[in-house]
């Protein structure tokens, strides 16, 4: 992305809170917000969290990175692509 012309913004300052990584590319934007899994909640807590990032970038949609710290669970259980909506923002999670 970066060698074709786009940037990507680290931290990017939201309102109270930070995006992890913001890639624009041309005329598009992409939030990612990256959460390691710690606990049964922190999935759903990252959701409501990137769907305020992205009503205050008046975006619509954005990327939740989910990574699991469970070991003992394969990769098959672990790697999943999840299409979710919250505060009428479409989110795609994306489990590894």
């Amino acid at each position: 992305v970066v060698n074709g012309g786009g940037r990507i913004e680290r931290e990017m300052a939201v309102g109270n809170g930070r995006a992890d990584l913001i890639v624009i590319y041309g005329e598009d934007r992409f939030v990612l917000e990256l959460k390691l899994m710690q606990q049964k909640q922190s999935e759903a807590k990252a959701v409501k969290q990137l769907a305020r990032y992205l009503d205050r970038l008046g975006m619509s949609h954005g990327y939740l990175l989910l990574f699991e710290l469970d070991n003992h669970k394969s990769w098959e259980e672990r790697i999943r692509w999840q299409p979710l909506e919250e505060a009428s923002k479409s989110i795609v999670l994306v489990g590894m």
